[in-house]
């Protein structure tokens, strides 16, 4: 009797255990479970506190940029990306023609690049007839080609006119409407570039680039931003003041006059490949030498009169197609270079004559975008 009940007391005790031995490990489960998930915070909150860090970076970047760029502007007035070289300068130069720079901005490396804003083709109401002409030159036998071009013109009228006539290969609101789309069409002008990422005829053609970003065309600015008053200040000749055997220096005059931002043509380092290759006539052999001479400038500094084929040179020099000085309104893309976590700064603005900035102590700015 002794020893059975003495079993039984054992067997018991053992079967109290399992449970005791569960809950144990349940309890070492969630431990565990919390631990994880308070070392994943950590680190998604790190990533996050240094994603919200770079923003205000390259707000501090941005800043340094502008009087960089307004310098430059105020050194070197004249400047002509043909006849240009980097190697002529003992400091650096900074154009708007997407060369990388780096600067280190209270111990953190930043890199940016400056564009110039118009370097595109225009697709606003005032040149988009001119672009789509420009891009049909010397393919009046590529039938496809011509039926293409008639398509996007199509497409970009029904999207900006006020009717609901859809033309041939066009679309109105019940196309939209099947492309998920609405309350598109906007049956009005375009109010910024990005409208152009609706139309998919129109990103076929003009793919974005690295960013994201459609930087083959150039920026659509209100109306009231295209022009910008720009006073020049003339040093007058001396003159003989009466009764004095001296000259007299008179006082600088300031002139004042419209400047229209958005008017000059695409310039060499914006114009995509299309516009060179149809405005041109170009082989394709001879737009992969301009895409690499292009590369070779904006990573080794190397003149494009170096690196591009004279004969193609000398064509794109023709200044009834292509700018080949630097603009206004400049877009600049900053990223910090540290190699953590951070969001990317592009930014566009009209620069002023001064370096000391605008009269009114006011940047307008174009666009300001993280992503």
């Amino acid at each position: 009797m002794r020893r059975t009940a003495h079993k039984r007391r054992r067997g018991e005790s053992g079967s109290a255990l399992i449970p005791v031995l569960a809950l144990i490990l349940a309890c070492s489960m969630i431990v565990t479970a919390v631990i994880a998930m308070s070392q994943l915070n950590v680190y998604t909150m790190t990533a996050h506190v240094k994603q919200q860090k770079s923003m205000y970076l390259c707000e501090g970047a941005a800043n340094r940029i502008q009087w960089l760029v307004a310098a430059e502007r105020n050194l070197n007035p004249n400047v002509s990306y043909d006849t240009f070289d980097y190697a002529d300068y003992e400091y650096d130069r900074f154009l708007p023609d997407g060369v990388e720079h780096e600067m280190d901005y209270h111990g953190t490396p930043v890199k940016f690049r400056i564009t110039d804003a118009a370097a595109g083709l225009d697709f606003s109401r005032t040149l988009r007839l001119n672009t789509l002409n420009r891009l049909k030159m010397n393919t009046a036998t590529d039938a496809e080609f011509t039926d293409t071009m008639t398509t996007l013109d199509n497409q970009l009228r029904d999207y900006t006119d006020a009717d609901d006539v859809v033309t041939d290969d066009g679309r109105e609101e019940s196309g939209f409407q099947l492309l998920g789309q609405l309350p598109l069409p906007r049956n009005a002008e375009f109010q910024y570039r990005e409208e152009l990422f609706f139309i998919p005829e129109f990103t076929a053609l003009f793919p974005p680039d690295e960013n994201g970003r459609l930087s083959a065309i150039r920026m659509i600015p209100p109306e009231s931003l295209r022009r910008i008053t720009v006073t020049t200040t003339v040093q007058q000749s001396g003159g003989q003041r009466p009764g004095f055997g001296m000259q007299q220096q008179q006082q600088p005059q300031r002139r004042t006059q419209t400047t229209n931002l958005f008017v000059t043509q695409p310039n060499i380092f914006g114009a995509p490949d299309l516009y060179l290759s149809n405005v041109f006539d170009l082989e394709e052999s001879q737009l992969y030498d301009i895409r690499e001479g292009i590369r070779q400038y904006q990573t080794e500094r190397t003149p494009l009169e170096d690196v591009i084929d004279s004969t193609v040179f000398q064509a794109l020099k023709n200044r009834s197609y292509l700018a080949w000085t630097p603009g206004r309104a400049y877009t600049v893309i900053v990223t910090p270079a540290n190699g953590e976590p951070a969001k990317r700064l592009a930014f566009t603005w009209i620069n002023p004559d001064q370096i000391s900035g605008p009269e009114d102590g006011i940047v307008r700015y174009l666009e300001w975008m993280f992503f």
